[in-house]
């Protein structure tokens, strides 16, 4: 069967079909809590010891300042060390929230406007899945990762990244979804839905890699051309061309200018000027 029949029937259905449904992502969970706590523990360190540095500093002042100005130097010197614990805090936020962002299952919903409807994981275990439909238009996958790799059963997998993302372009959210999961057909679906190819493209298959790569050996063998035609100096020889070029094209602006602006004075003003001169 060919990708475009595969395709077709894709477009062709009437009820919601299943595109993608993840592994169990225990794992994941265990992993996200754990670098949650500590970024947590470090966090809350660092605001504390720059609180005490803060307040070590206010108790010294040793520039001998005002008491208004020491007070300001306290609010500069906890935001000063507490920099780190805030990021720290920050990133244990990302980190717990990750599990929320990953795609758990996944619906194709046909009909004149295509939507995506799926789940993904609740903050809290035992909470209901939140489920979440988005029109397909407003989903797209980064212009240079590929979903189909060629490589595994559905063609989905990576050695270098275990995941793709997929941007909500409205509210400007980001999905992950494991390369490890079922997908419908194969991973060339995906770039056809999510990366807003053709049929063609998708059918290719052609990496990202190998697109640049396509690119560059073109550029390669117009330059061999080019030094074939013209010789080793071949960059010298057409900059001098377009330089040239460039000269004629000034000079014939400047004499047109300069005989539109003659053709425009009065006769008057002409004559009167002709005879001063």
């Amino acid at each position: 069967m060919s990708f475009r029949q595969v395709i077709s029937i894709l477009k062709n259905k009437t009820q919601p079909e299943l595109l993608y449904e993840s592994e169990p992502h225990r794992l994941y969970f265990l992993a996200c809590f754990c670098c949650a706590v500590v970024f947590t523990v470090y966090g809350c360190v660092l605001l504390e010891w720059a609180v005490y540095q803060a307040n070590k500093d206010y108790e010294e002042n040793e520039k001998e300042l005002a008491e208004a100005l020491r007070k300001r130097e306290w609010v500069v010197s906890v935001g000063k060390y507490g920099i780190m614990g805030a990021v720290m805090l920050f990133m244990a936020y990302q980190t717990a929230m990750f599990p929320t962002r990953l795609i758990r299952r996944m619906w194709y919903l046909p009909g004149p406007v295509e939507h995506i409807k799926f789940t993904s994981y609740p903050l809290l275990p035992g909470r209901p899945s939140p489920v979440y439909t988005v029109p397909l238009r407003n989903l797209t996958r980064k212009h240079h990762a590929r979903v189909w790799t060629g490589k595994g059963f559905y063609g989905t997998a990576d050695k270098s990244l275990f995941f793709f993302v997929l941007k909500e372009e409205t509210t400007k959210k980001s999905w992950v979804v494991d390369r490890r999961g079922f997908f419908w057909s194969d991973g060339r679906v995906f770039d056809l839905l999510f990366g807003k190819e053709t049929i063609a493209e998708a059918e290719a298959g052609i990496p990202y890699d190998e697109q640049i790569g396509i690119v560059n050996r073109e550029v390669k063998r117009k330059k061999q051309k080019l030094r074939e035609q013209h010789g080793p100096f071949w960059q010298l020889k057409l900059g001098a061309k377009e330089f040239k070029e460039d000269v004629g094209k000034a000079t014939n602006y400047v004499k047109g200018a300069a005989k539109n602006q003659t053709k425009a004075l009065p006769k008057g003003k002409k004559g009167k000027f002709s005879k001063e001169k």
